[in-house]
């Protein structure tokens, strides 16, 4: 707000500058009454106004490495309570002093009001065709005020008032001069503390007399006669400071502008002037000059990162290379070959389709900027609802709020209401996301910046998620989220990918590293370019490396020979390999991305680890299995089961960002974990009540066959948590 007052302030003193220096003098008359109201107008607007340009981006796509990084597991952590902020004092004070100011300039502007219209209504009047005579006692001065014309009684009625007077004011009420100067006055109630207005309101109103005097001297009078009735009519009874009064600031200035000419010319020439001042004006006291950047033509071809509209989480990547179109899908490369506009062949690197395979074609639609892969469509990673809804969100009719992130392929919806604060993960449908909230499946959907529940409820997005730049480091090449970069060029690219962000947006952005181990030398380096981009320079906590580790304790030196003991057994390292899982939607299973058949997981999990005991591996070996959203339970179970007979501490399975986590003992123990809280029959079925101790709990079987447990309070609990639950209810019975 203070900039903008700043703004305003300074414009209205520059334009009203060059109205005294070069304008004023001139006969113009309604051209200086349309630019004294226009620059009110600027000054007011100027400052709120965004002006942009655009800056062409080249289109440049990313040819990734075979680098998978694992989706984060999501974990339920406490939302902290907002701190009360102390109150600014300063800021209270300049707020009632600012309401006094407002209310004494509005009561003097209605009293004003009140005075002219007592004036009106308490005296006789006479209709004219254009105007309303007001006849009032007493020896007064001509004045006007909209359609109303306030004369001296006795001399109206003895015709004794000059017809060029008469002229005057109803110049005054024909072209509606007491319009502009409520609207300055009514725009002086609101902003009392700028001066300006009042000398504003000043040359405003001598050019309203100007334009009278112009129309009174049409009257087949002399200039010389014009102004000894001026002079007759100076000085005289008391006036609201609302009407337009003859004897309004009659000095030098307007008796010369009687015998004055309009010159076209010298009017031409001030015009000329002017425009490098309002230039000066939009450059100056505008709100802010954005660069938007304008991807080339080409950008929008088929060219950049797909994602499956289904899942939101595979995704296409298809670029230029050797002049030739290359498509990469998870691990695989495939050539595209166009047949039509925008028909493209599809044929794996290196392999060539047998006659006995059907050919696989891409149709590209640029109108809804789609690509059809056989049954599949896939989509620009911005148009997904995963981007659509990230963001915070409050109730219109319903005491609630949605804090939506989306991440990694995964969507977290934050809840805070009436029962406190809870963490959802939602499915993806057609139209947006369901989730169930107590024994209800709930959908939403989300139009512009409204969502809405199945439930009929309504919420409005009040803030946008964070921005998140991605950074790729692989074999000393770099990458961003939707183009190839380099060393070189990062701070161009980076500085043109956020030329149209607020400054909130870079105050609040998230920095995303995703290096390929050994970059530590190429991102010291990259690092440094960093630092050269508008990021770096607004917002300098976030870098590409992060801050350098603190100094270990410093040793004394000693020449003395220091006799060191053979480390125990319990203090050698052990160095284990991780064991990765993946499950795909055809329930295949990968181990460290080695294909393996399901009845060989035994066998190929006895390769890893093998100089160590089954004891070791499950007091270290922490596993995680990724499973595609469509897997059954069963395939999970087996997989489980052989890891069990292998040796782990604990099993992580991430299903659809949903993270579960099944720690796990030896298998000879005498006491064995239950894997699940449920019992087989129940797991049969869709939902149901689950009693422990004297507690009532309910499940509800989501689409990837996981289950979502909840207590009475529709709070969501975790499987481990609900398994810690029964346990406890044993012991105590």
């Amino acid at each position: 707000m203070t900039a903008y007052l700043i703004k305003s302030i300074l414009c209205l003193l520059v334009l009203w500058g060059f109205y005294k220096i070069a304008l004023e003098q001139t006969a113009a008359h309604h051209f200086k009454r349309i630019y004294l109201l226009g620059s009110l107008i600027l000054a007011l607007a100027l400052p709120l106004i965004t002006l942009s340009y655009t800056v062409e981006v080249e289109p440049q796509t990313v040819v990734t490495e075979s680098v998978v990084f694992e989706p984060a597991v999501f974990t339920e952590t406490p939302v902290a309570e907002p701190v009360a902020e102390p109150t600014n004092w300063l800021l209270v004070g300049l707020g009632i002093v600012y309401v006094a100011g407002v209310l004494l300039f509005g009561f003097r502007f209605l009293r004003n009001l009140i005075r002219l219209r007592h004036k009106i209504t308490c005296n006789e009047k006479v209709e004219a065709k254009t105007h309303i005579n007001v006849l009032l006692a007493g020896k007064v001065i001509p004045h006007s005020f909209l359609k109303f014309i306030f004369l001296p009684k006795t001399e109206f009625k003895t015709n004794s008032i000059a017809p060029e007077i008469l002229a005057h004011e109803q110049a005054h009420v024909t072209q509606k001069h007491t319009w502009d100067i409520l609207a300055v006055e009514f725009l002086q109630v609101i902003f009392w503390f700028n001066p300006l207005l009042v000398f504003l309101k000043r040359s405003i109103a001598l050019n309203h007399e100007f334009l009278a005097d112009r129309a009174a001297l049409a009257q087949n009078t002399t200039t010389e006669n014009y102004t000894n009735l001026l002079f007759t009519y100076s000085g005289g009874a008391h006036h609201t400071a609302l009407s337009s009064p003859i004897n309004y600031s009659l000095t030098k200035k307007r008796i010369l502008m009687l015998s004055k000419t309009r010159s076209v010319k010298k009017m031409l020439l001030r015009l000329v002037l002017f425009v490098p001042v309002l230039a000066l004006c939009f450059y100056c006291f505008n709100q802010e000059i954005v660069a938007k950047p304008v991807v080339q033509k080409e950008s929008l071809s088929i060219l950049g990162k797909w994602v499956d509209r289904k899942s939101e989480f595979a995704q296409l990547t298809i670029y230029e290379q050797d002049k030739k179109l290359w498509m990469k899908s998870y691990k695989d490369t495939f050539e595209l070959r166009q047949e039509s506009e925008n028909l493209y062949a599809v044929t794996k690197k290196n392999k060539s389709l047998s006659a006995g395979k059907m050919q696989i074609f891409i149709n590209y639609k640029p109108e809804k900027n789609e690509l059809l892969l056989n049954d599949k469509s896939f989509i620009r990673p911005e148009n997904t609802y995963g981007k659509i809804f990230a963001g915070d969100w409050e109730g219109v009719d319903v005491d609630q709020e949605f804090y939506i992130r989306s991440e990694n392929g995964g969507t977290i919806w934050t809840i805070k209401d009436q029962f406190g604060t809870n963490r959802y993960y939602p499915v993806l449908t057609s139209k947006g996301f369901y989730f169930t909230y107590g024994d209800k499946d709930i959908y939403f959907t989300v139009d512009g910046n409204h969502m809405t529940s199945s439930e009929g409820y309504t919420y409005k997005k009040i803030k946008e998620a964070p921005k998140i730049i991605t950074v790729y480091v692989v074999n000393n090449r770099v990458s961003l989220i939707s183009q190839s970069s380099s060393k070189d060029k990062l701070a161009e690219d980076l500085n043109a990918m956020t030329a149209d962000w607020s400054p909130e947006d870079y105050r609040n952005y998230i920095l995303d590293v995703k290096s390929q181990v050994g970059m530590d030398e190429f991102l010291k380096e990259l690092n440094k370019e960093f630092k050269k981009t508008e990021l770096f320079k607004i917002n300098p906590s976030q870098q590409l490396i992060p801050p350098p580790a603190p100094a270990e304790p410093k040793t004394i030196k000693s020449n003395k020979t220091l006799n060191k003991p053979v480390p125990e057994e319990s203090e050698i390292i052990q160095v284990f390999e991780d064991i990765y899982i993946e499950i795909d939607k055809n329930h295949q299973v990968f181990i460290n991305s080695k294909m393996i058949d399901s009845d060989r997981i035994e066998k190929a999990l006895s390769r890893y680890n093998s100089d160590y005991t089954k004891a070791e591996r499950a007091k270290v070996m922490d596993v995680k299995i990724t499973v595609d959203p469509s897997v059954k339970m069963g395939i999970i179970t087996d997989v489980k089961s052989a890891l069990r007979d292998y040796g782990v501490k604990s099993i992580k399975v991430i299903i659809a960002g949903e993270p579960q986590e099944e720690a796990l003992i030896p298998a000879k123990s005498e006491n064995p974990q239950k894997s699940s809280p449920l019992s087989p029959e129940q797991m049969t079925k869709k939902a149901g009540y689950l009693v422990i101790g004297d507690q009532t709990y309910y499940y509800v079987k989501t689409e990837s066959g996981a289950f979502n447990y909840y207590d009475r309070y529709a709070k969501q609990l975790s499987e481990k948590e609900v398994l810690k639950l029964q346990q406890k209810a044993e012991k105590a019975n």
